[in-house]
């Protein structure tokens, strides 16, 4: 998946069970995956990742490693079972709409006609050699929570990533943020890695 379809994908609404635009950690996981070009960016993204998150969760996936404890298993089952339920109900009440006869100003549901779309590009997905963003993935990483973010402590964050602390990297910070949707905190200039040691 080319550079500037993923950053077009990373704006893009995914869907969730109540309609909403996907948001917090599944939005930033979602971004993670993009910019590892793990994913090929549709609208059924975040449904396709809950669905087969909540198949491990109930243990149906041979990739599910079994938690520590009973209780863990139990509370482990029951949030993929929620999961499970809340798109079955989004999938019944499309099924509802689709055979349900058309009014007067009514379009018919192209729902299951996108998600098939949906899930033959994610079955023919493959990542593009070295289209992996570390920066972007590094920036995800460090920006959890609402912000905003000082960018000092990105660049300190990603510096410990084993990325260069220099002017070009701020730069970067700072735009690949605003295309990410993160908040940062003050203006561009320049960055000391160490904020004690004063030029003299």
């Amino acid at each position: 998946m080319k550079t500037k379809a993923r950053l077009a994908a990373m704006g893009k609404p995914t869907r969730s069970p109540d309609g909403k635009r996907s948001t917090g950690t599944r939005d930033r996981v979602r971004k993670f995956q993009l910019a590892a070009d793990a994913i090929p960016g549709t609208e059924f993204d975040g449904m396709i990742n809950s669905l087969l998150d909540a198949l491990q969760m109930c243990g149906d996936s041979p990739t599910c490693s079994p938690p520590p404890s009973v209780d863990g298993v139990t509370e482990r089952r029951a949030m993929g079972e929620h999961t499970l339920m809340q798109w079955g109900y989004v999938f019944a009440k499309e099924v509802e709409r689709a055979i349900r006869p058309l009014g007067k100003h009514q379009i018919p549901t192209d729902y299951f006609y996108n998600l098939a779309k949906a899930l033959e590009a994610w079955r023919k997905h493959r990542p593009e050699p070295g289209s992996a963003d570390r920066l972007r993935q590094g920036l995800i990483q460090l920006c959890a929570g609402d912000g905003p973010f000082e960018v000092r402590d990105l660049m300190r964050g990603l510096e410990a990533m084993g990325f260069s602390a220099d002017e070009d990297t701020r730069r970067l910070v700072y735009r690949q943020c605003r295309v990410l949707g993160f908040p940062i905190r003050g203006k561009p200039g320049h960055y000391r890695a160490n904020p004690d040691k004063r030029p003299g």
